[in-house]
């Protein structure tokens, strides 16, 4: 039954055709479960359209453009396989675009070509996930470094003599 049913410019063998449905077979069940399963809500304390692209691409681990021109910051593009400096954001407008491959948009349109998925809950999850690890990233820095107050000398205080 599996050799007539598997495409054969795909499968030589149909032992192989077989263990990829009964693989899909078992995670489709899994997540059948997960689904049926209750979770909490999960609340994002952020505005993610206020999000800045350039905090956003410090988020993913690129601290400083590769290039600056005026309002232009030019990245290394975080979703190609060769990752190069083809990725310009607009700091006015907050959007990017890609120079190679014609990539364009939001943060939004960034996160879905980062991830692959057009699902908004998906998406805001992901980016409010990488936006709390540079928050955290940035108390830990504040933390090793405490800010260093000037300290006035102490006044001497007026004696009264009688």
């Amino acid at each position: 039954l599996a050799a007539l049913k598997m495409n054969p410019n795909l499968y030589m063998d149909p032992r192989d055709f077989i263990l990829k449905y009964m693989n899909e077979y078992e995670q489709g069940k899994e997540l059948s479960a997960m689904a049926r399963r209750p979770q909490e809500p999960i609340t994002v304390g952020l505005d993610i359209k206020k999000v800045k692209l350039t905090d956003f691409m410090k988020a993913l681990g690129q601290e400083h453009p590769v290039a600056a021109d005026g309002n232009l910051r030019i990245y290394n593009a975080p979703y190609d396989d060769k990752p190069g400096p083809t990725m310009v954001i607009n700091t006015e407008t907050n959007l990017w675009r890609d120079t190679k491959s014609g990539a364009y948009g939001g943060i939004y349109d960034l996160a879905y070509e980062l991830t692959g998925s057009c699902n908004m809950s998906e998406l805001n999850h992901y980016i409010a996930g990488q936006m709390s690890a540079l928050g955290k990233s940035n108390e830990k820095e504040q933390k090793a470094e405490p800010p260093k107050l000037e300290q006035e000398p102490d006044k001497p205080k007026w004696k009264m003599r009688l």
